[in-house]
């Protein structure tokens, strides 16, 4: 590979989200998976494609979601500031909340009519919900108990409700009467109490509680005894997953284990089967999924630790485990003329002049300035100008528009009648910038005529969220990129913007895209691990990847079974494309082929052999860690963003083990 100045960026703190809570849609297709993350933000995944991130919920000061819960497409979370929330999947955003009546809420779940909804709260009641068209209906409490409901879960015939609490005690109730049908108490360590955290019933009324001593048990919900126990767990058992007539358990120590039942003399017998140290940290969320493509069943865990991991039920081994860092792709911007950085957090934007070779004043990279946003929503998105001279960043209630200043460096707030936007761009000449709000209206801002358009496409059938909007460097050309992965073409015109085209769409869901430097082309990769190419003047795809993706060439880039991230043409060179993934980046130059014999079919897949002795036309490199960002600057000079090392310093101490050494 060539060699190329390299500004490789380490020194921005960017601290991993934790997760808080997970729930998955199985009634979708493919199915969903929710997770709450601990700065009050949620995440919808698509875990049939390598988990991608198909819609991000920004959090709020003050709001958590504690408890998550699906029904038919619907999501409804819970929290501790009280309120049970229904999201607005498209305009991301509360739908509406409700008050709980009973104080901040720690767990939330549906019967399995789907009709009625059971919170769990500080006070101590279990409040029921009916579930309408238009929102939640309060209905009534159940018999109230001494402290905070911990985890609940309903009988297969919803006629019961199985609660755990804070002190030592699983209580089972009738729900029709609303009254304590049978009242368990778990053992605890003298005056201390026993906090049931997890609480799940099999089809045959099998109560199966996890609990603050580390302990897994089976109870008889018709007797109320005991069936098992188990010391499962090193320190507390925060969540549990059944999975057909198996139980998964994890919490503080990081470990997942393995739960079977056998009938032994004509009796139901439960056993301790398999575990796996997946982490040293806390695991706090868990939920089995079976993967319509392959039909397996896997186990999903997530917590404190920035991973997710996925590891098949029927081999519970760490060979055999799936982890996928929790990386967002859009929270750093690159001014290539000015070779500056933007970085965005949750209330404030970090803008970095990096270092240069022509300005011998800049041996090192600097801090410019630091933007805070006001208010309690987070920053959705943002953007910087290519000269470096404008930067904007919106929240879900309002947008800002910024010039800088460089001679003395100074902010100043442009005022501008400027909606929320989802997704912000600038043109490469920083003319000007364009927006796509909620709405479906495009909006441009011309700086040198001091002008602003806007454009309604809510006849086009385009679907909520955005993926991407980006703008080609002939000024005047603009990508949009919908929920279903349509990408849609727009044009600049002195009279402002209007629809031009479709791009036909591609079979898998789009993970990156970019317009080509010199050229009518557009960049992009897929789920599936692809790269296409497509020339929206001739209306056409450029066939030379189709070989490259057919010998899976893009695939083997991602060994650690995360997307591509990134697809970019260097503008020095720009018959060298760059494709990013997690921990490294392959080159290719322009029209690539690869050998004939070496293309994968279903029908006959690429021996070993074959794959070794295969000109592989993509070269790459993997000492680069955890990519946050990778693009270039107009000088050809790379630019990469990392997560340092050190951010396992930010994360709280895990559980204290005893170390044994020679």
């Amino acid at each position: 590979m060539s060699q190329y100045k390299v500004h490789r960026v380490r020194f921005i703190q960017h601290k991993p989200k934790a997760t808080i809570s997970a729930a998955l849609d199985v009634n979708c297709n493919p199915p969903r998976l929710a997770v709450s993350l601990d700065d009050g933000s949620i995440e919808i995944r698509d875990p049939s494609n390598h988990f991608m991130v198909d819609i991000t919920i920004p959090g709020q000061n003050g709001r958590t979601a504690e408890h998550l819960a699906w029904n038919n497409g619907r999501l409804f979370s819970g929290g501790l500031n009280g309120q049970i929330i229904e999201w607005d999947l498209k305009n991301l955003v509360p739908k509406y909340s409700e008050d709980s009546c009973g104080g901040p809420v720690w767990c939330l779940k549906f019967n399995h009519k789907k009709n009625l909804l059971a919170a769990g709260c500080e006070d101590g009641s279990v409040r029921i919900f009916k579930l309408m068209s238009h929102g939640l209906n309060y209905e009534r409490s159940l018999h109230k108990q001494e402290s905070r409901i911990l985890s609940l879960a309903w009988s297969k015939d919803d006629a019961n409700l199985v609660t755990g609490g804070f002190e030592s005690t699983i209580r089972i109730y009738n729900f029709e009467s609303g009254q304590i049908v049978s009242r368990i108490t778990t053992d605890g360590k003298g005056d201390e109490n026993t906090m049931v955290w997890a609480v799940e019933v099999m089809d045959d009324f099998t109560v199966v509680t996890g609990d603050s001593k580390g302990c897994t048990q089976f109870w008889d919900g018709h007797t109320g005894t005991l069936l098992t126990s188990f010391k499962s767990h090193e320190a507390d058992v925060l969540t549990l997953a059944p999975c057909d007539e198996e139980v998964y358990s994890s919490g503080v120590d990081g470990k997942v284990v393995q739960f079977n039942s056998r009938l032994v003399d004509n009796e139901k017998k439960w056993t301790m089967n398999k575990n796996i140290q997946l982490t040293d940290y806390d695991i706090r969320a868990l939920v089995c999924f079976k993967n319509p493509q392959t039909d397996r069943n896997f186990v999903i865990a997530a917590g404190v630790d920035p991973y997710l991991y996925a590891v098949p039920t029927n081999k519970l081994t760490i060979a055999k485990m799936k982890k996928y860092f929790n990386t967002p792709t859009d929270v750093c911007q690159v001014a290539p003329d000015a070779n500056q950085l933007l970085y965005r957090s949750n209330n404030k934007l970090n803008l970095w002049q990096l270092e240069s070779n022509q300005d011998l004043s800049l041996k090192e990279s600097k801090q410019l300035l630091e933007i805070n946003c006001d208010g309690d929503d987070h920053i959705f998105c943002s953007a910087l100008s290519a000269c470096g001279k404008y930067v904007c960043y919106s929240t879900i209630g309002k947008s800002r528009l910024f010039e800088i200043e460089q001679s003395p460096l100074k902010l100043n707030k442009i005022y501008r009648s400027l909606p929320p936007l989802s997704k912000i761009a600038f043109t490469p000449d920083s003319r000007y910038m364009v927006g796509v709000t909620f709405a479906k209206k495009l909006h441009l801002v011309d700086f040198q005529n001091e002008n602003e358009f806007e454009l309604s496409i809510s006849k086009i059938k385009i679907s909520l969220p955005y993926r991407f909007l980006k703008v080609a460097n002939d000024n005047e050309t603009i990508g949009l990129v919908d929920a279903e992965s349509n990408i849609f073409i727009f044009r600049i015109s002195e009279s402002g913007l209007e629809y031009a085209s479709q791009v036909p769409s591609v079979s898998d869901k789009i993970s990156s895209f970019t317009f080509h430097p010199q050229s009518s082309r557009i960049m992009l990769s897929t789920s599936a691990k692809d790269v296409f190419e497509f020339d929206y003047k001739e209306g056409k795809f450029t066939t030379w990847l189709f070989d490259l993706n057919d010998a899976g060439i893009f695939k083997k880039l991602s060994r650690d079974h995360h997307l591509l991230n990134q697809v970019c043409v260097n503008p020095v060179n720009p018959s060298e494309i760059f494709v990013q993934a997690f921990n490294e980046f392959g080159k290719l130059l322009e029209n690539a082929t690869v050998d004939i014999q070496s293309k994968e079919t279903e029908d006959q897949p690429v021996t070993k052999k074959a794959k070794k002795s295969m000109n592989n036309p993509l070269k790459t490199i993997n000492s680069f860690k955890k990519l946050l960002h990778f693009s270039f600057n107009n000088q050809g000079e790379m630019i990469t963003v990392e997560i340092p090392q050190s951010f396992k310093e930010m994360l709280p101490l895990p559980l204290k083990r005893k170390r044994y050494q020679k």
